[in-house]
This record gives structure tokens, C-alpha cells and sequence, in this order.
């Protein structure tokens, strides 16, 4: 029998991805009361349940102190003992030093199996006498959004709307590029759809029945409003739930969604509802996994003449800080006045400064039309 031993951290997909390549008949997780109280180990085990791994059954936890090493490494020897006729594997990545210190003289001149899981690379070394012959050995499994989130003890609250909202996003693709494309000369209707639904506040309806006076300016909006089987002057038109989203500001989403599935990324969701470990609950526009990183892609349409541009990463540094996430950010926004230093058309320097602070980067506006370049040449292997 396979039994192997994991070092609790807060870093856990290290395990999981470990777990998953060497599909063990037991788990031994050696934890602290701090980890356990943020239900860790539990994320783990869920996580791996999301790829029909179950050791929910098949684990033990053991609890040390983590800033003593003799009280880790007399754990360790009684683990150890117990295991005497079995075949050990031991996964130094998480822990604290002291754990793996422990970990490592306990169990390496008893010859069991020790690995380590590099971040954020995806293979594992296994450790040897000899550096020269120690091999790296790859790590296949890929995280999707779902799994990801929930190694972190986070969970989806929308599973069944978010796919609605896939579905959206895809029929709608060409509508959505062709609004990008248009962006400049659709605007004002655009920002006139907002106005009317978010007045009354029809994001939160099921239907609404929109009705509203608009004197079409030119053959870009003509077109767009013929694409929505309505036309100028006098509008008049019962709107789906979805329909709502999409006109007040979802377009932009879908659109990064649609251009992000044309990629090689793992794994991608829109319109996502995450639930921390307390309960608290915030809305992502894009979240994408590649190569078992996650990446956030917050969306701002229009103008946004109510936000602070200091206020405009909010979202992304939540998703980092609240949620206890690791995550490189994006922000697609066409508020140009409050990101752009229009002397110079740049992104203005604050803006960069506070992205970088939250692990952001910012495309400009000129730039979305091509939104799948430019991701392509920011995440590797894409």
C-alpha cells in the first residue's frame, strides 16, 4: 500500500497536484491548528473530489506545533513507526521549514520517496543522494476555475448561471466583437441602454419591458440596433435577464470570454459569483486558469464617470486579499478618462503603479479590439 504524507500550507495545490500524479492509497496530512481552523486540509480533499479523487475516507490528520522541531520531528517518528511495512512517500513543499526539516530527517534514512513540487512550475523533483541523478519528473494535471478556487477554500455560488453565462457569451461572440470593433461610434447608444435599464434597476428583473426615446446618429448604430431587432426613434422591446446584463456592460465581458476560448488556456468562466471562507461574496467578470495559475480579467464599459480612478482594481486586489487567492490581474476598460493621460495616450502612471501593487496589468484602450493578442503575448503557452 501507498501511503503518502503531505505538509499542510497555504499553498495548496502544491498537494493536490502531486496527489493526483501519484494517486496514493492513503493520505497522511501533517497540519497545524492554524491551518485546520481555516479548514485547509479540507480544501484539499475537496478539490481533489472535483477530479474523482476521494480520501475523504482514506486521510488521517495529524496536528504539530509548527515553531518547534522536536515536537514535528517526534510526530514524524511516530508516523513513521506506524508505517513501517509500507511504501512512503513524503511531499516537502508546504509545511513551514521546520516541518520539512523535521519531515526530511526523519524519513529520509528510513528510504522513503521524498518529492518536491517547485512553484510554479508543474513537475516534481525527486530528492536523491546524488543532485546529478535526482530527476524532475512532469506533473500533468490542469486546475480548471472550479478546482482552483476550491483548493483555497473558496467556493462558486452561481455554478448553474455561470454556465448560462457561458452559453451567452458564446452564442453572442460575433455581437460582442462587433461592438468592440465599433466601440467609438456606438458609445452613445450604448450609454443610453444603461441609462434607462440601470435607472430602474432592471439588472435584478427577470424581464423588463424597456421603453425609451433615441434619434440615431449614424450607420454604426443603425446597425447595431437592426443586430438587436430594434430600430430607432420610438424603442420598444421586452428584455430577458440576459439580455439586461449583456446591454449594461456584460458585452465587454462576453467579448473577453469569447476571445479567451479561442486560446490554449485550461480552463475560463464569466460572471462568477466567489464565496470566501466567512461567507462573503463578490462577482468576477473573467476568470481563467492556465498551466494551474489563475488569472482575473475585470471588465469596465463606457465611461464610468461615477468611479474613482483610484477605486478602478478594487475587484482584483479583493479577489488577492480577501480571498486568499493567488492571482495575476487584467484590466479591459473603455473609461478612457480615468485610465488614460491623454496628453501623452498612455495609461496613466498611478494607474500603472497601483496595478502593479495588485499584480495587474492594464491594456489599452486602443488595444482591446485585439484583447486575444495581447493576453497571448502575457501569459505563457497560451
Amino acid at each position: 500500500m501507498l501511503v503518502h504524507i503531505c505538509l499542510v500550507s497555504v499553498q495548496t495545490v502544491p498537494n493536490i497536484l502531486a496527489i493526483h500524479c501519484l494517486r496514493p492509497d492513503r493520505l497522511i496530512f501533517v497540519s497545524t491548528a492554524k491551518m485546520e481552523e481555516k479548514k485547509t486540509t479540507q480544501a484539499i480533499l475537496d478539490s481533489l473530489r472535483l477530479k474523482e479523487l476521494d480520501y475523504h475516507d482514506r486521510h488521517t490528520i495529524e496536528i504539530v506545533n509548527q515553531d518547534s522541531f522536536d515536537d514535528c520531528e517526534r510526530m514524524m517518528r511516530g508516523i513513521a513507526d506506524s508505517l513501517a511495512d509500507e511504501e512512503v512517500t513524503v511531499n516537502l513543499t508546504g509545511g513551514t521549514k521546520i516541518m520539512s526539516l523535521a519531515a526530511f530527517s526523519v524519513f529520509r534514512p528510513l528510504g522513503a520517496r521524498l518529492i518536491y513540487t517547485p512553484i510554479p512550475r508543474n513537475e516534481y523533483i525527486v530528492i536523491d543522494t546524488d543532485p546529478a541523478t535526482e530527476p524532475r519528473l512532469p506533473l500533468p494535471m490542469r486546475l480548471g476555475v472550479r478546482s482552483y478556487v476550491t483548493a483555497y477554500g473558496v467556493r462558486i455560488g452561481n455554478m448553474e448561471e455561470a454556465d448560462t453565462l457561458k452559453e451567452r457569451a458564446r452564442r453572442g461572440r460575433e455581437l460582442s466583437r462587433w461592438i468592440v470593433r465599433h466601440y467609438t461610434d456606438v458609445e452613445n447608444l450604448l450609454a443610453a441602454f444603461a441609462y434607462h435599464l440601470n435607472k430602474d434597476d432592471a439588472r435584478n428583473r427577470q424581464q423588463y419591458d424597456l421603453s425609451m426615446s433615441y434619434d440615431v446618429r449614424n450607420e454604426a448604430e443603425h446597425e447595431l440596433l437592426e443586430k438587436l431587432g430594434m430600430r430607432g426613434g420610438r424603442i420598444s422591446r421586452r428584455l430577458s435577464r440576459l439580455e439586461i446584463g449583456f446591454l449594461t456592460g456584460d458585452w465587454l465581458s462576453d467579448y473577453c470570454y469569447a476571445e479567451l476560448t479561442r486560446l490554449k488556456v485550461d480552463d475560463c468562466a464569466t460572471g462568477v459569483e466567489l464565496i470566501d471562507k466567512n461567507g462573503n461574496r463578490n462577482e468576477f467578470d473573467v476568470l481563467f486558469t492556465k498551466d494551474n495559475a489563475l488569472y482575473i480579467v475585470e471588465c469596465k464599459s463606457l465611461r464610468q464617470k461615477a468611479d474613482k480612478d483610484a477605486d478602478i482594481l478594487y475587484k482584483i486586489s479583493a479577489l488577492q486579499d480577501n480571498f486568499g487567492l493567488r492571482v495575476r490581474g487584467f484590466l479591459v476598460s473603455t473609461a478612457v478618462d480615468q485610465i488614460l493621460d491623454r496628453k501623452k495616450n498612455c495609461i496613466k502612471d498611478h494607474i500603472i503603479r497601483r496595478a502593479r501593487q495588485c499584480q495587474t496589468e492594464v491594456i489599452h484602450p486602443d488595444d482591446i479590439p485585439e484583447f486575444g493578442d495581447w493576453i497571448a503575448s502575457k501569459v505563457p503557452g497560451v
